[in-house]
C-alpha cells in the first residue's frame, strides 16, 4: 500500500480556506483516479469573508465531494455504482454528513487526523455509521 500522506497534504494546500485544508484522493488498485479539496460551491466567489466561520459552513464543498464530483466525469458513471473496489483518503476525518453519503458507495475510508470541532450531537451516529462501513485512521 502506498503512502498517501505528502499527496494529500499537497492537494490540501490548494484550499484557500485559512484553518482548516483537507485532501482526499480517490485510488483504484493504488492508482489515483480522482482527487478533491475543499473549495468554495461552483459559481460563489472565493472570497476572504466568506472563508469565515459560520458563513463558510453554507458555502465550502467539502474535499471528499469535490473528489466524488470529479470521479463521474472520470468514470463517466454518474451514479457511481463502481466505487466498492476504490478507495478514499483523506487527511481529515469526515464529517457526518460526508460519511452519510460516502456510506452509499460501498467504498474504504482511509483518514490521516481526527475531526477535532465535531459537534456532540454528531460523534454518537458518526460512530454507529463507521461500523456499517470500512473507515480506518491511517497510521
Amino acid at each position: 500500500m502506498k503512502d498517501y500522506k505528502p499527496l494529500l497534504k499537497a492537494i490540501s494546500r490548494l484550499s484557500n480556506d485559512p484553518i482548516t485544508k483537507v485532501g482526499c484522493i480517490i485510488t483504484l488498485n493504488d492508482e489515483i483516479v480522482s482527487v478533491g479539496y475543499n473549495r468554495m460551491q461552483r459559481g460563489i466567489p472565493d472570497l476572504a469573508v466568506l472563508w469565515k466561520r459560520p458563513t463558510k459552513y453554507s458555502v465550502v464543498q467539502h474535499a471528499e465531494m469535490v473528489a466524488m464530483e470529479n470521479l463521474k466525469v472520470v468514470v463517466r458513471d454518474r451514479d457511481l455504482t463502481g466505487c466498492m473496489d476504490m478507495t478514499m483518503w483523506i487527511t481529515h476525518q469526515p464529517c457526518l454528513e460526508c460519511l452519510k453519503y460516502l456510506s452509499e458507495f460501498g467504498m474504504q475510508i482511509n483518514y490521516c487526523e481526527d475531526y477535532e470541532n465535531m459537534p456532540e450531537s454528531d460523534k454518537e451516529e458518526w460512530k454507529k455509521l463507521a461500523k456499517e462501513i470500512t473507515i480506518n485512521q491511517a497510521k
